[in-house]
């Protein structure tokens, strides 16, 4: 194989989550987004890189003044009705993630999955289930191919995905850049 440069790489790369992000189905997306907008309060939950991309989404929903909780963080309180997890997992089997979403639908709460896999444990325990179709660990499917470590594109295309998201909650919601940045973390 012939060694490329680091922008064919890039490129790739790209149009590796180009393809992913053409994939969503944007009624999922909606009935996502409407469930953040009638949450009394949203938890989210991941492990690994997966869990990296939800905290991020968690920063920008507080800045855009939802009242937003990380699991597992020791001042996240109990969900239960009226409350919102959003669960991360590109497999849907991850062990943790799973639980805590079986817990969360104890509790009362609702349940938002987003995962590669619409057979996997997670998406059974979702309400809402967003796909989002990029490669997950342990992943060899027919025309689905990566140049990256598998799960790596899902992240990636999570991330994106829930960026879009954000614009979309903040044109909804008619927040404007300034009250975000008056929300943005002043402790760092």
């Amino acid at each position: 194989m012939e060694k490329r440069s680091l922008r064919q790489i890039c490129a790739a790369i790209v149009e590796e989550v180009r393809t992913v992000l053409a994939g969503i189905e944007e009624s999922e997306c909606d009935q996502f987004l409407r469930r953040i907008l009638s949450a009394r309060r949203v938890f989210v939950a991941g492990q690994g890189r997966s869990g990296v991309v939800a905290r991020a989404f968690a920063a920008r929903l507080v800045q855009l003044g939802f009242s937003v909780h990380v699991v597992g963080e020791t001042t996240a309180p109990a969900a239960g009705a009226g409350d919102l997890l959003i669960a991360c997992s590109g497999s849907g089997e991850t062990a943790i993630t799973c639980h805590i979403a079986d817990v969360a639908k104890k509790s009362g709460a609702a349940v938002c999955t987003l995962t590669a896999r619409q057979d996997s444990r997670l998406a059974q325990a979702a309400d809402v289930m967003v796909i989002v179709p990029g490669l997950s660990k342990g992943d060899a499917r027919g025309s689905l191919s990566s140049i990256q470590l598998a799960g790596t594109s899902f992240e990636q295309s999570l991330l994106l995905l829930f960026d879009a998201m954000v614009v979309w909650l903040q044109e909804e919601l008619a927040v404007s850049a300034a009250d975000m940045m008056a929300r943005h973390a002043n402790l760092e």
